[in-house]
């Protein structure tokens, strides 16, 4: 008997906000403080920050990340650089850049180079960050689950492959003639 099986039974619950790791990476300790504030208050616990480019991409290349918030505008490795090495190092990871206000040109670039979105300083509608947040979690989740169902598709080919392996050998044992028949 073949079990009924729904949509749910193969996609998992969404896991809690405080599940998600985030690093906020900026070079003025008040925008990261602002940032990690803004997060808290929509439920993310798991948040780090980096003060630099450089010390960003070691946190990147050891820790695993849903979302990097990262500034445009620092010393030495630019966001577009820790963006560009960082996709390099985590493709899964999303990407948001901080941008000056008014920096359109940036933020086009960012996200012809794989960034999901971007924010502008001042941080003036925390919503509209917690927006982006979820947008970019959306797709990562949206990820995740594309590579669960595709791993339990295999395993559904792989059992309906072995089953016909036995249909057919059944059927080959019963087309064979059988031997000390009379003819």
């Amino acid at each position: 008997m073949v079990e009924e099986l729904s949509a749910e039974d193969f996609i998992p619950e969404r896991p809690p906000n405080d599940f998600f790791r985030m690093l906020v990476v900026d070079d003025e300790r008040v925008s990261r403080s602002l940032l990690r504030s803004i997060l808290q208050a929509h439920g993310y616990s798991q948040i780090d920050e980096a003060e630099s480019g450089e010390a960003a991409l070691e946190l990147l290349s050891t820790d695993e990340y849903h979302i990097v918030l990262v500034d445009k505008n620092m010393p030495g490795l630019d966001g577009l650089e820790v963006l560009k090495r960082g996709k390099a190092q985590r493709p899964g990871c999303e990407f948001i850049m901080i941008t000056a206000y008014g920096s359109m040109e940036t933020a086009i670039q960012a996200m012809d180079m794989g960034a999901f979105s971007y924010v502008t300083k001042p941080f003036a509608d925390v919503e509209f960050i917690a927006r982006r947040v979820e947008g970019a979690l959306d797709r990562v989740i949206t990820r995740q689950l594309n590579e669960i169902l595709i791993d339990r598709l295999r395993m559904v080919v792989s059992e309906l492959d072995r089953v016909n392996a036995e249909l057919e050998k059944l059927r080959g044992q019963k087309n064979k003639p059988q031997s000390g028949s009379a003819t």
